[in-house]
């Protein structure tokens, strides 16, 4: 991937390059040493629905039944399995484990006080959807959703270039995994641009912004 950083009045340009075996391993390692839950997201709201095939952060405070809404977190069948040879044999996550499929990274959270509440969940790609009339009424279910640990949550949102949940979320940040990739530096370019009054210009600011951060933690044990 290419990232980039403002260095006063200039844009540096880096070829970052991640070590595919070490991120495997990583994976696995954190996947089996955690406890593992997943759940099927359950909503009657299309809109919803729509938000959720394209990973947007979810306010479940505001998707309730009092605003109009439903959705539900059920706990499936696979919540709290933890031995090893089970979550490999778990097609979903063995993909993932190898890089084969990416899926949703979904941010599901209610910041209110006393409801504070913030987590990470993965959703095949195959299987993200699988709508049913039940007594005239069409659900979409999200099935074995994998709440994912927030080490997990960082790398996958890094490597599908949703740079912007960096400034959002700390966390993510303090997590990247940097012993996975070796930044190279590959050139420059005048940061004017970045003052210009043109449509995508606050956008690319902001991009930048969190390329920078994301940057500086990954050379951060380097330099």
């Amino acid at each position: 991937m290419k990232l980039y950083q403002l260095d006063q009045d200039k844009i540096l340009e880096y070829k970052v390059v991640r070590d595919y075996e070490k991120e495997k391993e990583y994976k696995k390692e954190i996947i089996t040493k955690k406890e593992n839950k997943f759940y099927n997201i359950v909503t009657g709201n299309c809109i919803l629905a729509e938000k959720i095939v394209k990973g947007e952060a979810i306010d479940s405070g505001y998707y309730n039944r009092k605003n109009g809404f439903d959705m539900e977190m059920r706990p499936s069948y696979y919540y709290g399995k933890e031995k090893e040879e089970f979550l490999l044999e778990y097609l979903f996550l063995k993909d993932y484990i190898n890089g084969i499929e990416n899926g949703i990274c979904l941010k599901i959270e209610n910041l209110r006080p006393k409801h504070f509440e913030q987590n990470y969940y993965l959703i095949s790609q195959r299987t993200q959807v699988k709508n049913r009339n039940i007594e005239d009424m069409y659900y979409h279910f999200f099935e074995n959703s994998y709440q994912m640990p927030i080490e997990l949550a960082s790398l996958t949102l890094l490597e599908q270039g949703k740079y912007e949940r960096f400034l959002e979320d700390e966390a993510l940040l303090d997590m990247i995994p940097e012993q996975l990739y070796q930044v190279y530096p590959i050139g420059e370019m005048d940061a004017c641009v970045l003052n210009k009054e043109i449509p995508g210009v606050l956008q690319m600011n902001k991009v930048i912004e969190a390329q920078g951060k994301i940057l500086e933690k990954i050379n951060r044990i380097k330099t």
